[in-house]
């Protein structure tokens, strides 16, 4: 299992498509930042 928390960051910005290259990613945390704009649909497993 990997994950990835990077909750309460202060991380701004659009999350972009490079999230699809995390092939190994189970848990990404990314809560209590100030993202802006969409999560690519690419982000989301099948």
């Amino acid at each position: 299992m990997v994950v990835i928390g990077l909750s309460c960051n202060k991380i701004s910005g659009e999350i972009s498509d490079i999230m699809e290259s995390l092939n190994h990613l189970i848990v990404l945390n990314l809560s209590n930042n100030m993202f802006t704009g969409c999560i690519p649909s690419s982000s989301f497993k099948t």
